[in-house]
């Protein structure tokens, strides 16, 4: 068994939550991607234990991060068996009251809410655990879902709440107000995000793509905002520096692949009139939502249309068929793959990609949504002992907590993702602690 030994920059993360929890009842860490955060609220944990501070703690996670990550790193380390986490997820899922330590994902946050009594307008059982974690908080970023109105209520139960994620920004300053929210019920950033955005936000009219103004407000930060907001919310936030945590090199190549003139005619007519036909197949953008996936559908080489007799399907069995365009960044991808012996991880967002890779490559794995986590368990070992050389994953899925540096150090991107946050944490994947290699992107 390994013998564990913090890194400086993980103690000073772990001293830091334990005072602050102290004193305020609740902390934020903001770490680099790939630093080691697992550990960090393992000490935590452990030493609040040891304290008698709290009899419990329950974590929240992402799905794949709660199947794997936790679980392998209590076995991992022998100052933490003790605290090998109790999963509540599956058809079976319960609540362990004996269990040092209880991982649940956010996705199931409605059945945690039902299972306490609590709803959107309901007061519940107050939660049994001393302690709540949201590691990866940024998947609670949004305070119109569901799984935000129900957790703001019920978290405060808890004498303790830390929020820990590697990209508290995500992709807006709007993006902290429910994170900061549910640790304080609103004292840091005011009690409500209406507040929040008229103090540090001024509110602007879009224009549509036809010229036309929009009814949507886009929200521009004043100036000074960021500022201020972190100035807010400093003396409750441990923020590690990137120089500390040694993340090797990231070295980002650009492929440019020059579209076909037809796929460009598509592109250019979908863009203008939001409706074509290819093949017999009508293909129609709804909105400017619906609009700018087509487009990128298209510039992948490929878009979905409508059910239609024997269409092909995409692998998650959905109604939908695809229509393909072209196979130019097919081709580029097949040109990389086999212009190196180096392991590879592809990054695609649509099933048709994924279907189009395992057709290219036959001994290619997968890590996307609709998979068995004995599944993805078992893609995450092939590719972490280099058992396979190509591991094919979608940003949803494969894209946060999860440890994937063992495998390879190379990431190919089918297209860009718009998302800073997702290809932030995407990267993180292959560039955190224990890659031994110089990353590729």
């Amino acid at each position: 068994m390994p013998e564990l030994k913090l890194k400086p920059y993980q103690s000073t993360a772990v001293e830091f939550l334990c005072s602050i929890l102290a004193k305020t009842g609740h902390v934020a860490l903001s770490a680099p991607i790939g630093s080691g955060k697992t550990v960090i609220i393992y000490e935590a944990v452990h030493r609040l234990l040891s304290m008698c501070a709290i009899g419990s703690a329950l974590i929240l996670a992402p799905r794949n991060v709660i199947l794997s990550v936790y679980p392998d790193e209590a076995r991992k380390w022998p100052r933490y068996h003790w605290l090998f986490p109790h999963v509540i997820h599956g058809q079976g899922r319960r609540v362990d009251n004996r269990a040092l330590v209880s991982v649940i994902n956010y996705d199931n946050i409605p059945w945690l809410a039902h299972e306490f009594g609590w709803g959107p307008r309901k007061i519940g059982q107050p939660l049994p655990w001393d302690l709540v974690v949201m590691d990866e908080s940024h998947c609670v970023k949004d305070p119109t879902t569901q799984r935000f109105k129900l957790l703001r209520g019920m978290i405060h139960t808890a004498k303790y709440r830390v929020a820990m994620t590697g990209t508290i920004l995500g992709n807006s300053l709007l993006d902290l107000w429910a994170q900061y929210y549910l640790l304080d019920r609103g004292e840091l950033l005011l009690r409500s995000f209406d507040a929040f955005k008229m103090s540090f936000f001024t509110p602007i009219k879009v224009e549509t793509a036809q010229g036309k103004e929009s009814a949507f407000r886009k929200w521009v930060p004043r100036a000074g905002a960021m500022r201020h907001i972190l100035n807010r919310v400093a003396p409750v936030t441990h923020t590690i520096p990137e120089s500390e945590v040694g993340r090797p090199e990231i070295d980002r190549e650009i492929l440019w692949v020059d579209l076909p003139e037809r796929a460009k005619e598509i592109m250019g007519e979908m863009e203008r009139e939001c409706f074509l036909t290819l093949d017999g197949k009508s293909i129609e953008a709804w909105n400017a939502i619906t609009l700018v996936a087509k487009l990128r559908q298209i510039a992948a080489g490929f878009a979905y249309h409508a059910p239609v007799p024997g269409a092909k399907t995409m692998l998650t069995g959905a109604k939908a068929g695809w229509t393909v365009i072209h196979r130019e960044k097919m081709d580029m991808a097949k040109k990389v793959v086999e212009g190196t012996t180096e392991a590879i991880m592809i990054v695609a967002n649509f099933d048709a990609e994924f279907e189009q890779l395992k057709d290219m490559f036959p001994g290619l794995v997968i890590i996307k949504g609709n998979m068995t986590p004995s599944v993805v368990r078992r893609n995450i070992d092939l590719w972490n002992s280099c058992e396979v050389r190509l591991l094919a994953v979608h940003p949803k899925s494969a894209g946060t907590g999860l440890n994937l540096q063992h495998g390879g150090s190379r990431q190919l991107w089918i297209g860009p993702d718009w998302s800073f946050l997702s290809r932030d944490q995407t990267e993180g994947r292959i560039r955190r602690l224990g890659q031994g290699k110089s990353v590729t992107v």
